[in-house]
């Protein structure tokens, strides 16, 4: 509703309606909302004016999902006329630099209000909110809508525009109220992302908050960030790198946030670095870099099989509390969970409940290939021995929706080739590897790759001024580590993207094309080798 205010006194205000029509709802996020505290007419907190973006504004936009935009021209008698709208998108939809933001502009009620106004009108005003503290940004600005082609960098976008930011306003407390995320809308999930280059790693110190055992071997840790600062946002299925110190010095290790609303890792007890978490208490702190990852939901709007094997229940667990956020949009969507047994199986509970939240639109079967003495059939597990497509079948798989795999590197593949069998298409089924091995896809050709050097060559590590000398048989990620340094890795056959690094110069191979993919001027150093001819290797490390 647009109109004027007409009458404003104690007792309230009118408005004389000038425009009325329906808000395009595709791009809202879920959120649940309590209140922190009685709303009043005074701001409790603090309130900063700036001329320009500090970084704490401009951090905080990089990571919004959502924001408002106030806009307003004359119509022909001269009189003006105002429009406020929302904007959403997936975390990082809009595009900060320096003091200019870009915004994509998707598909959505095709009124046009807000484009229209500023082509008429070029200036105006957005809201940032921080959900979870009631901090509010509101910005005042130039806005520039670009030409349609600008678009096609940013998926999903029909046009770009611009926002010039002239003036801020940060209200600390402004807001009464706290919202918790429960699921990010689909259509904002369908979207792209910008392309960037590497971005600086930066460690977000984490306060553990809270443990729980899920099962003998399974336990989950509940984080928040140690300094009092707003989480940054996540996408179901994405993880935290964590930093886990051991007997071995420090390493990287990734583990999926396995719900929403919140940080919860769910570790299994099966080596150094498991150990080492596992013995981490309330109120410990360890260092994560933020959420990343690209094992998120593709859509939502045609039925949906999760397929895991033992820890791999993780990111199918966010998943699972996406979807039952919202369960009257919730397609059919089949939990096929195999484990080695009962005792090691975690979250029975959890998916009991999340199956009273799907009101009939989630099944869940657990395998067992190794049930104790005494389980019973039916009631403890559903099937004893491996999980496979004739099982899928019997259980209601449709092979024209999507899976999704995760778990050990055997279990997806086998799996996964008896999808293709069946006739789900390639492009529908997706997969999180665990360890070094990624998925093997049927009917990709074999990327042709340079052949590594067979002989010296002289390699700088940039940011530590280090010079060395590469010889054949080892990585680069190996290389780096003789020489007293401690790059950033995780699963060392180039599927996790934790040791990506910058090359400054310099041409770098692989022995077979990895899992991740890595951005134009990036290699991964844990399967990066020095390629044929190249007289030498500058990396950003």
């Amino acid at each position: 509703m647009n109109g004027e205010l007409a009458e404003l006194d104690d007792g309230g205000f009118t408005v004389a309606v000038r425009q009325s029509f329906g808000n395009c709802p595709k791009y809202i996020q879920q959120r649940e909302f309590e209140f922190a505290r009685e709303p009043g007419p005074r701001i409790l907190g603090s309130v900063e004016w700036m001329d320009e973006l500090d970084e704490g504004a401009r951090a905080a936009i990089a990571a919004a999902d959502t924001f408002f935009v106030a806009s307003a021209c004359q119509d022909a008698d001269g009189r003006w006329q105002a429009d406020v709208s929302h904007r959403g998108g997936k975390p990082g939809f809009v595009k900060v630099d320096g003091d200019t933001l870009t915004i994509p502009d998707f598909s959505g009620n095709g009124y046009f209000n807000t484009l229209g106004n500023l082509l008429l009108h070029p200036r105006a005003g957005l809201l940032f909110m921080d959900f979870s503290s009631g901090d509010t940004l509101q910005l005042a600005g130039q806005a520039e809508v670009l030409d349609a082609e600008a678009a096609s960098v940013f998926a999903g976008a029909e046009r770009l525009w611009t926002f010039r930011v002239e003036r801020v306003v940060r209200r600390r407390n402004a807001l009464a109220l706290r919202w918790t995320l429960r699921g990010y809308s689909p259509f904002a999930l369908a979207t792209g992302a910008w392309p960037h280059a590497a971005l600086e790693r930066q460690w977000l110190p984490l306060r553990v908050i809270h443990v729980e055992d899920e099962s003998s071997v399974v336990r989950s840790i509940y984080f928040e960030p140690a300094e009092g600062t707003a989480a940054p946002p996540f996408l179901p299925g994405q993880h935290l790198s964590l930093k886990v110190a051991g007997v071995d010095g420090v390493r990287m290790r990734n583990y999926t946030l396995s719900q929403t609303g919140g940080y919860r890792i769910s570790v299994k007890r099966q080596g150094k670095a498991s150990a080492r978490l596992h013995q981490l208490a309330p109120g410990d702190i360890i260092e994560a870099l933020p959420p990343r990852g690209d094992f998120t939901l593709a859509r939502t709007n045609r039925p949906i099989a999760l397929l895991a094997g033992g820890i791999g229940i993780t990111p199918m667990l966010a998943f699972l509390h996406q979807l039952t956020g919202n369960p009257a949009a919730m397609p059919p969507t089949l939990l096929a969970y195999a484990t080695r047994n009962i005792a090691e199986r975690a979250f029975d509970a959890e998916l009991e409940a999340l199956q009273v939240r799907a009101a009939g639109r989630l099944r869940v079967v657990k395998i067992v290939s190794q049930p104790e003495t005494g389980r019973r059939l039916g009631i403890d597990y559903q099937h004893a021995g491996h999980l496979d497509i004739e099982l899928l079948r019997g259980y209601g798989l449709c092979l024209d929706g999507d899976v999704y795999l995760c778990g050990p590197a055997g279990f997806m593949q086998a799996l996964y080739e008896q999808l293709i069998a069946a006739g789900v298409e390639d492009a529908r089924i997706h997969a999180e590897a665990f360890g070094p091995a990624g998925l093997q896809r049927a009917g990709h050709q074999v990327q042709a790759l340079p052949a590594p050097a067979d002989g010296a060559v002289p390699v700088r590590f940039a940011a530590s001024a280090v010079d060395t000398e590469w010889q054949p048989g080892q990585s680069l990620l190996e290389l780096a580590e003789s020489c007293g340094l401690n790059p950033d890795f995780s699963c060392r056959g180039g599927t996790c993207g934790s040791c990506r690094a910058a090359l400054l110069a310099g041409q770098a191979t692989y022995l077979q094309a990895p899992e991740y993919p890595a951005q134009p001027g990036e290699i991964l150093l844990c399967c990066a080798y020095p390629a044929a001819g190249s007289d030498k290797l500058e990396i950003n490390l």
